[in-house]
């Protein structure tokens, strides 16, 4: 061993001497960025502005709880239905495979209207944060947060919370305000529900509603009031994730449906109910936007408020109104906005306008649309998100991005983009968004839909500005922080 050791060491001296290094280049180096071709006719839209009949990107909560590092609920609290969103442990751990149909597949030759984009090997600016760039501009810089994170009082603390702090003011909760998670499967009587704060219409004709569990929103909440950041409230009125018992005789899950008339008893004592509970609470001023009804355009006309309302419209129209009042009755409509919130918003367009068309009917119940924002490198173009705005703008709707991630070489891509075709896309999409701001759009929020990769439900396709807690990826960062300039 000794003599193998002194050998080596005279031959590394030999090679020194020769002006030959011993170590190889790192391997896989990146490439100088190169700019995508940004010719690409907008996205069609079917005529009728339905959702077309290709698949879109699903909601975050189409993926595999069995993935979850989620953990379990509490007693009272129902256990996660097959459409919630993976929940990871604390630390980063591999994101679980996207379903089939995660995202739509392009048209033909897409690319990005790209802006150019830094070296991928430039340093971020870790003095400079996003809120510090886009709060002022925006109103409200945010993201998405897990389950975990808010699970116990203790989680959301230490460096997740710090980073939350430093790049955001507004906060989104996955799961925790959707049905699921709030319906109990205790029944209470309509006298202790009234005497509780909850909303009980006056011909509500039953004599028990399901308990309301909304403890961990309060948790939620509290941890946002304590360090001053808003939240958006995500979501009241869904197709997916919404327990069956809600719509059934005696609130039984294996019950037969109650009638219409039943049913919009119970949509208002619901959505007035957790308005009511939120913001009497002690820390409910922090919500300044409610996702009222989420992805109606893409349920499919599938889940309980379709199979009881006819396949109609009537119910999401009554959700907002409850909504309305609700707001109006505790004096807060004028400082909290209310959302129809929806995916492939760039495809279903005319869909959109037409259902808060319907909704407006009869007085200004919706504000404006949450457009998700479910994007890949690929598909679709800046150009066409910017048209889509303009005509969101022209109606007069407030607009708040509230899903954001844009995939490298997703399910449907090509698989040949690179990390500096991701940094073009992100920083032609964020100059596109302050350009229109400034221009007059009323963007008033853009949340991104997860912290970092490492908790996406896409994280695969690392979707995200950061790779992991506070460690951005210079390449994206840096375009999206010069995209503001």
């Amino acid at each position: 061993m000794r003599k193998i050791t002194l050998f080596a060491l005279a031959l590394a001296v030999l090679l020194a001497a020769c002006g030959v290094s011993p170590s190889p280049s790192p391997a896989g180096s990146p490439s100088p960025s190169s700019s995508p071709s940004s010719s690409q006719a907008s996205p069609g839209e079917s005529p009728s502005g339905s959702a077309p009949s290709q698949p879109g990107d699903p909601s975050p909560s189409d993926t595999d709880p069995t993935q979850s590092g989620e953990p379990a609920p509490s007693a009272g609290e129902p256990s996660p239905s097959p459409q919630d969103s993976p929940s990871p442990s604390p630390s980063p751990s591999p994101s679980p495979s996207p379903s089939p149909s995660e995202q739509r597949p392009p048209s033909p030759s897409p690319s990005p209207s790209p802006s150019p984009s830094p070296s991928p090997s430039a340093a971020p600016p870790t003095n400079v944060s996003l809120k510090d760039v886009y709060a002022p501009i925006f109103g409200h810089i945010g993201a998405a947060t897990y389950n975990y994170h808010w699970a116990t009082p203790t989680v959301m603390q230490g460096e997740p919370l710090a980073f939350t702090l430093k790049h955001y003011n507004s906060v989104t909760p996955e799961n925790e305000m959707k049905p699921d998670y709030i319906v109990g499967n205790t029944l209470i009587t309509v006298q202790e529900a009234a005497q509780r704060g909850y909303h009980i219409p006056a011909d509500y004709a039953e004599t028990h509603v399901p308990e309301l569990n909304i403890d961990r929103i309060n948790r939620f909440l509290k941890i946002a009031y304590e360090n001053n950041l808003g939240v958006r409230y995500h979501t009241l009125v869904w197709h997916s994730q919404t327990p069956e018992r809600l719509f059934k005789e005696g609130y039984a899950a294996g019950g037969s449906d109650v009638a219409r008339e039943v049913m919009e008893r119970r949509l208002e004592m619901y959505v007035k109910s957790v308005i009511k509970l939120v913001y009497q609470g002690p820390y409910g001023g922090v919500v300044y936007a409610w996702d009222v009804v989420n992805e109606h355009l893409h349920s499919n006309r599938q889940g309980g408020w379709n199979r009881i309302y006819g396949n109609k419209n009537d119910f999401v129209v009554s959700a907002f109104k409850y909504a309305h009042e609700a707001l109006t009755e505790l004096g807060l409509r004028e400082r909290v906005s209310l959302f129809y919130n929806d995916y492939n918003e760039y495809e279903v367009t005319g869909g959109i306008i037409s259902l808060i068309g319907e909704i407006n009917a009869e007085g200004r119940y919706c504000d404006g649309v949450g457009m998700q924002m479910h994007l890949d490198v690929s598909y679709p173009s800046v150009a066409a998100i910017g048209t889509t705005i303009d005509r969101f703008q022209a109606e007069g709707y407030e607009i708040q991005i509230t899903e954001l991630d844009v995939t490298l070489n997703g399910q449907w891509s090509s698989g040949t983009r690179t990390e500096a075709d991701q940094a073009a896309y992100y920083g032609a999409l964020f100059k596109l968004l302050a350009d229109k701001k400034k221009a007059g759009a009323n963007i008033t929020s853009v949340t991104m839909w997860g912290l970092h990769d490492g908790m996406s439900w896409r994280g695969r396709y690392t979707p995200l500005l950061f790779s992991a807690v506070d460690t951005p990826k210079a390449a994206l960062y840096n375009a999206v922080i010069a995209a503001a300039s």
